[in-house]
């Protein structure tokens, strides 16, 4: 025969029971709202290079960092640029932070070695134009052709690459071509351009050379000196367009100051074609690391995007940088299944991973 209980002690149990699911649900609530509370991790990325990644001369300096922060953002994607330039130590997760130095070569930002101090998770990396700028060429070509093997760029990516090595950490570097360079409206200008000219004269194509008695300048004998020039320099340019470009009269003859804007159209030919030479260089290098992607971000701009030869002279102008960037990471943050986060914004092979970028770690090593 059951026994029988008190009433009052069910009662008791019963509200004993109600007491402890009431606690739980709480304990469950509290701990939901203090993990929607807690910021996503943030992928630390640090611009590294020159002007171009500063943003010179335009103030406020953004170059590409504000546009593709904010597409990025739109993406669902969180990053924390790092760097020692625009800093802001109030609200470091939403400035511009950078590390581009204006007139620095590829050998300057290597020893620099900025990424030991910052630590950054991946790396958007530009470089090259300086040591185009600072090269004399008034003995010839021979130095436009040394810095077109990218040489220096393939140290500085070997020895990041070793930095991180030997702290066990891993990092991405995202590096892109570099854009093309002509002559200041304002005749000004590095050193390359105004050395290239002086080769140019020097070498037989001087107005007073090239005119002759007759003071002026057609398009058969600019062709033909320009040709005899070029003959065993493996060089193509339209000198058709060249010279329809610089006759400003449209009389189908160069005055001297026509000529000299025909001059510098062929320098900018030249330049340009090394510099074409360096970012294929820069691609194959690319492909030589598995953690390095080749981004083609200055062909985003044309000579049209600057007044003085090198540096885009609008924020719109360097706003055309961003996409590049921008898909580039995309195809990177896409290809991959898991991401390796620490809670400094490091990827590792820990247990710390998650199936998004900004996404909430778990304790498993994933194997995907």
């Amino acid at each position: 025969m059951p026994r029988n209980v008190p009433i009052p002690a069910i009662l008791f149990s019963w509200t004993r029971q109600i007491l402890r699911t009431f606690i739980l649900l709480c304990w469950l609530s509290a701990a939901s709202l203090a993990c929607a509370d807690e910021p996503p991790l943030l992928i630390k990325v640090m611009p590294l290079g020159d002007s171009l990644t500063a943003g010179f001369p335009l103030q406020p300096e953004r170059s590409y960092r504000l546009k593709l922060r904010t597409d990025l953002l739109a993406a669902g994607k969180k990053i924390d640029y790092v760097g020692g330039g625009a800093q802001d130590p109030v609200d470091p997760p939403n400035d511009l932070a950078h590390q581009g130095a204006v007139g620095a070569t590829v050998a300057d930002i290597t020893g620099a070695a900025a990424w030991n101090t910052f630590h950054p998770a991946i790396i958007l990396l530009m470089a090259g134009t300086n040591d185009f700028r600072q090269i004399d060429v008034r003995s010839g070509f021979g130095p436009l052709g040394l810095v077109a093997l990218a040489s220096e760029l393939d140290k500085l990516i070997r020895k990041i690459n070793k930095d991180y090595q030997d702290r066990g950490e891993k990092v991405e570097i995202f590096v892109s071509s570099i854009p093309p360079m002509g002559y200041p409206l304002d005749d000004t200008g590095p050193k390359v351009t105004h050395t290239l000219l002086d080769y140019l004269k020097s070498q037989g194509l001087s107005f007073e050379i090239v005119g002759g008695q007759s003071g002026a300048v057609d398009q058969a004998k600019f062709s033909s000196a320009v040709n005899a020039f070029l003959n065993r320099k493996k060089l193509n340019p339209d000198l058709g367009s060249i010279f329809r470009a610089a006759d400003a009269d449209g009389d189908a003859v160069l005055a001297e100051s026509e000529y000299g804007v025909a001059l510098r159209l062929l320098g900018e030919f030249i330049l340009n074609k090394y510099i074409g030479d360096y970012n294929n260089n820069v691609r194959t290098l690319a492909m030589e690391h598995n953690n390095t992607h080749f981004v083609d971000a200055g062909a985003q701009l044309t000579l049209a995007d600057f007044t003085d030869g090198t540096h885009p002279a609008t924020q719109q102008g360097y706003d055309k940088l961003a996409p590049a960037w921008f898909a580039s990471l995309q195809a990177f943050f896409a290809s991959n299944t898991h991401y390796w986060i620490d809670g400094n914004g490091f990827w590792e092979d820990g247990n710390n991973w998650s199936e998004t970028p900004d996404g909430p770690g778990d304790t498993v090593q994933p194997t995907g």
